[in-house]
């Protein structure tokens, strides 16, 4: 059996778009029919190095998507054939099975545990959660990463009180997540921190009540000065999507003297995070995050459940879909700052 898949063959270029041999499931393994996935940066990190020389290439991408199961492999219980699934990157239970091969002619296409820039994935049981086949697709796409690790961030990572005030850096893709659930979880005050006037705006949709829109043209201290001058708050916590290292050093200067910040976005292998050690023995933390603790087979159903009772309108968090084959069209788009998120419609 063959499917369509875009592939990374070098780093820094199109992605390819063709037709690849899959494999024979083993153990542990599901094939899922992809509906949609969402394009994350962590894939626009891949493409541009963002961690660095990448060893696996050439390789299959994505790590977000919704799905319905084709056939098991030997030793898979979790689901069944004609399952609707969410596939995540967030290990859940089940059998984390070997990653597949796939062939393209005479070469081996590596692939991780969960790819979903194919139409038709080999994953891992512990990759893949059913959801009830009336979930929306959206909705189950933003459950893989985006609400999942915003949400958690208050409930599992940061010591969050009702009425804390936050800094979100970044107002588009993961960021939003936070936004909605910092909002949901009682936030006095949350301040969104984007380049683009556009984000903002479509970040006041979910809970932001404060922005401000860093001024590239001019100096950190001007944006610092123009941050205080209309802005008279400080804050409980600052979290960061943008891997950007100047613009966690400017959100730093308007945090409460015991608080935390939550790193999230990935920073560029060349860049460091430049700061005066004193604000720790005053009270500042520093932690990190991959997924903010999600167990998929508690969080999905209970965020479902958030933003289905509540009749939360998702259609704003997605700015751009296209079809597979024109995947490279959307990531252009992304790396020029246009898009809010990006999915894949198959």
């Amino acid at each position: 059996m063959k499917t369509k898949a875009a592939i990374l063959i070098k780093q820094n270029t199109d992605l390819l778009i063709t037709e690849i041999e899959i494999p024979k499931l083993s153990f542990g393994q599901v094939l899922v029919k992809m509906y949609s996935s969402r394009i994350c940066g962590s894939q626009i990190g891949e493409i541009k190095g963002t961690k660095g020389k990448d060893k696996f290439l050439p390789h299959l991408l994505g790590h977000e998507a919704v799905g319905i199961v084709l056939e098991i492999g030997p030793g898979v219980n979790k689901v069944k054939k004609d399952d609707k699934v969410i596939l995540s990157w967030i290990k859940g239970s089940g059998i984390n099975a070997d990653p597949p091969k796939y062939r393209y002619g005479n070469k081996i296409i590596n692939a991780g545990h969960v790819t979903t820039f194919n139409e038709i994935s080999v994953v891992s049981e512990n990759r893949v959660t059913k959801i009830n086949s009336s979930v929306s697709n959206d909705l189950a796409i933003l459950c893989a990463d985006v609400l999942s690790t915003g949400f958690n961030s208050f409930s599992k990572m940061l010591n969050f009180n009702l009425g804390d005030n936050v800094i979100i850096i970044g107002a588009g893709g993961m960021s939003l997540g936070a936004i909605l659930g910092a909002h949901l979880a009682g936030a006095n005050k949350v301040c969104v921190i984007d380049k683009y006037n556009f984000k903002i705006r479509n970040s006041l949709k979910y809970g932001a009540n404060q922005s401000f829109c860093i001024n590239e043209k001019i100096g950190i201290n001007q944006n610092i000065n123009k941050f205080k001058s209309n802005i008279d708050t400080t804050y409980d916590h600052i979290i960061d999507y943008s891997g950007n290292n100047k613009v966690i050093e400017f959100s730093l200067n308007f945090a409460k003297k015991i608080s935390t910040l939550l790193t999230i976005g990935v920073m560029p292998i060349n860049q460091k995070l430049s700061l005066n050690t004193l604000i720790l023995n005053y009270g500042i933390k520093i932690i990190g995050s991959s997924g903010s603790n999600t167990d998929p087979d508690i969080d999905f159903e209970k965020i479902i459940n958030i933003i289905q009772s509540r009749k939360i309108s998702l259609k704003n968090f997605f700015s751009h879909s296209d079809k597979l084959e024109n995947i490279n069209k959307l990531i252009k788009s992304h790396i020029q700052g246009k898009v809010i998120n990006a999915k894949i419609k198959f």
